[in-house]
């Protein structure tokens, strides 16, 4: 789907590859000319990141001013004038999300780059692949497909791919004569020091004794510690908000979250991503450093946060703090809002008409009563001195 964008990082990747014979070396020219290529999409956020950061003092002011009331359209009027100083500074905070989104595609197809040597690094087809597949399976070459149907085998996963490139280049002696068009030195091999990074990590091999599979437990571990440290220095040196407030557990939480992530799907795909997950890790913090220097994130002394508040104080043209948007408000108060505010007013109305519609109703209820009727309420009959006009109860038997 896009290999418009994965079959030209393909002959890079063959490229670094034919000129240092390993494939680790390989993905990390790799890893370094794909951050080149985004550097740009880096500076947008980080440009982006420092005007945030510039309108910070002047958001939290606007915050402060409305803390404590939570009413809807009060909330509505803070979010509108944080808008109208967003307009008037011309920053957006979507416009951070855009190189993001222009990078996802582009991430996706590298990953199938590195996955399917044999698609994008020696320009095969998925019918020749398929191919390749059933002549290693027929000869015993590579026994381990997901898709086998009476014999053969009728479907290549992506990392299946990545192992079979690796399988046939190991026992090029047993299929040469069946693949003229390939030779062993062009495909790619993927020992790293006795380690094959085609094999996915595996904690089955602890019991099984001390061998060379031992050393692919290295890999988890290592990604382990270069996603922590890159994610904890990108942090440090980025403008988020959100992030910035963390704290405590939580904070912690987050910062071991996506390196756990990390090492989980390292027991699942092949080592050589993982590889590469380590270099584009690498390089994330290393390109973060570079354009904070290029273009540090602000400052602010504790005058100049004050200096903020008096400002948005000022806009207010000195009016008194109304206690809710409900009674009062500014003068560019929204239609919108002041039809929910009105609206809002309009049922409390309506529910104090109802609530003393009923009092009145229980008043005039106990007013009707009669003294015979109130005597008669507790048993016993109430009584009148013809002489005196003295009532009393008589008491009961």
């Amino acid at each position: 789907m896009l290999d418009f964008i994965a079959i030209p990082f393909g002959y890079v990747i063959e490229f670094f590859y034919n000129i240092t014979q390993n494939y680790t070396l390989a993905l990390l020219l790799f890893a370094l000319i794909v951050k080149v290529v985004l550097f740009p999409f880096g500076i947008k956020q980080q440009k982006n990141q420092v005007k945030q950061a510039r309108l910070r003092p002047m958001e939290m002011a606007i915050r402060k001013k409305y803390a404590g009331r939570n009413d809807k359209p009060t909330q509505m009027k803070m979010n509108e004038e944080i808008q109208k100083l967003y307009s008037e500074e011309h920053f957006s905070p979507l416009s951070g999300c855009l190189p993001m989104l222009l990078q996802f595609p582009i991430i996706i197809a590298l990953y199938n780059v590195v996955i399917n040597p044999l698609r994008y690094m020696l320009h095969f087809s998925a019918e020749k692949i398929l191919e390749f597949a059933n002549l290693a399976y027929t000869r015993g070459v590579m026994t381990e497909f997901a898709n086998i149907t009476d014999g053969a085998v009728t479907q290549v996963q992506q990392y299946e791919a990545l192992r079979l490139a690796n399988a046939m280049r190991q026992n090029f002696d047993v299929i040469k004569d069946a693949v003229p068009e390939l030779s062993q030195r062009a495909l790619p091999d993927f020992n790293l020091f006795g380690i094959d990074l085609s094999q996915t990590p595996n904690l089955n091999v602890i019991g099984e004794g001390f061998s060379v599979k031992w050393l692919l437990l290295l890999i988890p571990i290592l990604t382990f510690v270069v996603q922590f440290f890159s994610t904890r220095i990108m942090k440090k040196l980025s403008f988020n908000p959100a992030m910035n407030q963390q704290s405590g557990m939580s904070g912690c939480i987050m910062d071991f979250a996506m390196p756990m992530l990390s090492v989980f799907f390292c027991f699942i795909v092949p080592a050589a991503i993982a590889v590469y997950w380590m270099f584009q890790g690498i390089f994330s913090a290393l390109q973060q450093f570079i354009l904070y220097k290029m273009f540090p994130l602000p400052t602010f002394t504790e005058e100049e946060l004050k200096e903020a508040e008096r400002k948005v104080n000022a806009m207010q043209k000195n009016k008194e703090r109304p206690k809710s948007l409900y009674k009062d408000d500014d003068e560019d108060y929204s239609e919108y809002a002041k039809q929910l505010a009105a609206k809002y007013a309009e049922e409390d109305a309506e529910a104090e008409r109802l609530e003393k519609e009923a009092r009145e109703a229980r008043e005039a209820a106990e007013q009707k009563e009669s003294p015979e009727e109130k005597g008669n309420a507790d048993g016993a009959p109430e009584l009148q001195d013809d002489k005196s006009g003295f009532r009393f109860k008589k008491k009961k038997k």
